[in-house]
């Protein structure tokens, strides 16, 4: 299969922001945890903005090209946004999935993987098409 350009350059760009986005989410979730103390459902909510906006910015500058006269606030509430929603189906599809399987539910990471895939998905095509929209790839 050919694929086009842009996502030749653009998908393998995006797993490596959504990489250092992971690692933003979960550094910062130890740490708020663990050192701060602060209770799960806080640190939690604190680590992923923190990742959204990170995640935001270096695909913002690193994936996709930039459109001129595009307000950064909208922007990041769109992205924040096709994010919330990627989250819910992310989790909708783990608990469906842990729910309905036994194997998984005695070990979630099966569930984990198709959860996080159909999230991937998501996010990335929401971004193209709803917060990147007009942009054709890296510069």
């Amino acid at each position: 299969m050919i694929m086009a350009p842009w996502l030749q350059q653009c998908f393998p760009r995006f797993l490596v922001v959504g990489s250092l986005g992971f690692i933003v989410d979960s550094t910062l979730l130890t740490l708020l945890r663990n050192v701060l103390r602060v209770e799960p459902f806080g640190a939690r909510a604190v680590s992923f903005c923190c990742a959204i906006t990170a995640t935001w910015l270096l695909n913002r500058a690193f994936t996709f090209r930039q459109v001129e006269g595009r307000s950064a606030g909208n922007e990041l509430s769109r992205y924040g946004t096709v994010s919330a929603i990627a989250l819910g189906i992310n989790l909708t599809t783990y608990t469906g999935v842990a729910l309905t399987w036994p194997l998984a539910y005695q070990w979630p990471i099966l569930a984990l993987v198709p959860g996080a895939a159909v999230g991937l998905v998501i996010n990335y095509l929401g971004y193209r098409h709803i917060v990147f929209s007009g942009s054709l790839g890296p510069d």
